[in-house]
């Protein structure tokens, strides 16, 4: 496998979830049960530029409720 074929693997999980499905009985036979995952793969990178940006904003909640209040 090429390197472009696993960058190219990897992009495909960056900013879609990975979902499973598990099904099972309740232990007394009378429910199936069925557990929808989903798991989010992001870069750390990323995750770090929106608490950084998040952080930063000039505008606080006060300021936005003082400006929506007149």
């Amino acid at each position: 496998m090429s390197n472009d074929a696993i960058v190219k693997k990897e992009k495909k999980f960056n900013r879609r979830p990975n979902e499973d499905i598990r099904i099972r009985t309740s232990e007394d036979k009378k429910y199936i049960m069925v557990d929808l995952i989903k798991t989010w793969i992001l870069p750390v990178n990323y995750i770090a530029a929106i608490v950084k940006n998040a952080a930063s904003s000039p505008q606080s909640d006060s300021a936005t409720n003082d400006k929506a209040n007149g």
